[in-house]
């Protein structure tokens, strides 16, 4: 399973001991919600910044983000236009975000 982590970070933890068999990580970035792709291929993770970082299972590397929408001049501020929650498509290949609005975004 995947799961942000106390630190921020996400992880990928096995469900048959609890052991974290990964640590994935974003040049900083800290996670506040995690989800595996249906097809077990990809991580997503959605910030406390609003953003959402997909990363590769496999290489364990971002392969992808999408930017929570800024106002005018800066980044998202006091939840204005952020990501809240993100979900992937039954097939892998699109990401559902929401905050203030409901965005249908491809992975790559």
């Amino acid at each position: 399973m995947a799961v942000p982590a106390v630190d921020g970070q996400l992880q990928i933890v096995s469900t048959r001991d609890g052991r974290v068999v990964v640590d994935l990580q974003d040049d900083g970035a800290v996670f506040t919600e995690a989800e595996f792709s249906p097809d077990g291929t990809l991580v997503l993770g959605v910030t406390t910044e609003g953003d959402v970082v997909v990363f590769d299972v496999s290489t364990e590397r971002p392969i992808g983000r999408i930017v929570g929408k800024a106002p005018a001049g800066g980044r998202p501020s006091n939840g204005h236009d952020v990501v809240r929650r993100a979900r992937f498509s039954f097939d892998s290949r699109l990401v559902v975000t929401s905050g203030r609005g409901v965005f249908v975004h491809e992975v790559v």
